[in-house]
């Protein structure tokens, strides 16, 4: 078993304190980090260039309830959990970008998915928090 799939064995059963009588997976997320991109993978909403965004598949991580509250224009559902599971249902030959509230679930899942192999992928800085904040912004008048 290589160290990617051990890493990704561990990433999918959730969040397990890491003992140091494994030092395979650890090691495995040593090689993953030295590698990772500068930023965490994370891009806010203004950075996306507007006539790329309708390229974009923005997928939201939160609850079903969450999204169906409020979510962005054209996003799908995938809650953060299942991501990685169900990554066969993501384009390959696409942006892709999660959100959570804040930015938090959809790192973890954005992990995995890179973890898996899958470079399209990144996070919504700040969540749907900041993407709703500066929607509003833009929409208030100023006085």
């Amino acid at each position: 078993m290589t160290k990617r799939m051990l890493c990704l064995i561990i990433f999918a059963c959730g969040s397990i304190a890491l003992q140091a009588e494994e030092p395979d997976i650890i090691e495995a997320l040593e090689e993953y980090y030295l590698f990772a991109p500068p930023g965490g993978g994370s891009i806010s909403y203004k950075q996306i260039p507007v006539e790329e965004r309708s390229q974009v598949l923005f997928v939201d991580t939160r609850t079903r309830e969450e999204y169906q509250a409020a979510h962005i224009p054209g996003a799908i559902h995938l809650e953060w959990r299942e991501v990685l599971e169900r990554r066969d249902e993501l384009p390959q030959d696409r942006p892709i970008i999660l959100y959570c509230n804040s930015g938090a679930s959809s790192a973890q899942a954005m992990m995995g998915l890179r973890l898996a192999g899958m470079e399209n992928v990144r996070t919504l800085a700040g969540g749907i928090i900041r993407y709703l904040e500066s929607q509003a912004a833009v929409s208030v008048p100023a006085p």
